[in-house]
């Protein structure tokens, strides 16, 4: 066990973590950090991380976003380039913004709830038809927006914009709608 070969990759994650905890350094790099554990364990890694971060400058390399939604400053790269940065608050409502700025001035399609209760994450929409509806979601998976279906008791469509569609997704989104909108509105 000395060398660790009989650890699991959680496992030597979390001992990693551990040692970093106890070594203290004024700067951290946290790559993929919780990537091998699960999600239960990785809830209580995290109120560790988040008292160990605290005092340091620390480095997260995450692909889950529950793993950096408390960092301070969140930058979002790709391809070597910064597309957004912000809090975590900030990049959702930024994203959220952008769809509900579309919805409030479409003439086809609309949102189901009152701007008080509007969610960042989850952007419920519908046109006037039912048929309509179906055919948006039918050409919006064809064009590669999957899960836009609405919920069955309430029907319609909804974006979930929260991790898994970044800010270039929402963009590519509304700009769907708005074609889809100028063909059959």
């Amino acid at each position: 066990v000395a060398d660790g070969a009989n650890l699991s990759q959680g496992q030597r994650q979390l001992l990693s973590i551990a040692r970093a905890m106890v070594k203290d350094a004024p700067v951290m790099i946290l790559d993929e950090a919780t990537s091998s554990i699960d999600t239960r364990t990785e809830a209580l890694v995290q109120k560790g991380t988040d008292r160990l971060m605290e005092g340091r400058t620390v480095f997260v390399i995450a692909h889950r976003l529950s793993t950096i939604q408390n960092c301070e400053v969140i930058m979002v790269l790709e391809n070597g380039n910064i597309n957004e940065s912000g809090s975590h608050q900030e990049l959702i409502e930024k994203k959220a913004a952008i769809l509900y700025d579309f919805l409030d001035q479409s003439k086809l399609f609309k949102g189901t709830v009152e701007k008080k209760d509007r969610s960042l994450m989850n952007v419920p929409f519908v046109t006037d038809s039912d048929d309509l509806n179906a055919k948006f979601i039918k050409e919006a998976t064809a064009a590669g927006f999957v899960n836009l279906k609405g919920h069955r008791s309430v029907g319609g469509m909804r974006a979930s914009i929260y991790n898994a569609m970044p800010l270039e997704g929402v963009m590519a989104l509304v700009d769907f709608m708005r074609k889809f909108e100028e063909e059959n509105g």
